[in-house]
């Protein structure tokens, strides 16, 4: 019968074989650790610099570009009015570049309206349709 005081391996690959070091290797282990860890650090230290300004110079290009983004689209720029946010920016511009492409379409509506308009005889230009003013009411109430 089974010794029942081992429960079954729940693994079904051999766990390293672990053989404590001896004292002679420990002294050894931390001698090559200090030289080891002397120039690791400064590699460390070094590694963490550069990454540390390569990423003030990329939040300062992201910064500059979002200050380029506010010059151009409309807000009030006075000095009363405080800065967009960089989300505020963004949305701000999302919408003014929806608005401009609708105002794109629109002005592509009218052109195709007058070209056909004008290609057809006796066609009055200034008639206007559902189209052109879609909420407003076009009876005529005298």
């Amino acid at each position: 019968m089974a010794n029942d005081s081992t429960p079954p391996p729940l693994w079904n690959f051999p766990l390293p074989l672990v053989v404590p070091p001896t004292s002679n290797s420990i002294e050894q282990q931390q001698e090559q650790s200090s030289i080891v860890s002397g120039v690791g650090e400064r590699k460390q230290r070094t590694l963490r610099l550069s990454i540390n300004a390569r990423e003030r110079r990329r939040m300062h290009d992201l910064n500059d570009a979002l200050d380029e983004l506010r010059s151009v689209i409309p807000y009030a720029h006075s000095p009363s009015v405080r800065k967009l946010s960089k989300i505020s920016t963004l949305y701000l511009a999302k919408n003014f570049i929806l608005l401009q492409a609708q105002a794109i379409d629109e002005l592509k509506k009218c052109v195709l309206r007058a070209s056909l308009m004008s290609s057809q005889p006796g066609a009055i230009l200034s008639q206007t349709t559902a189209m052109d003013f879609p909420n407003t009411d076009h009876t005529n109430a005298r």
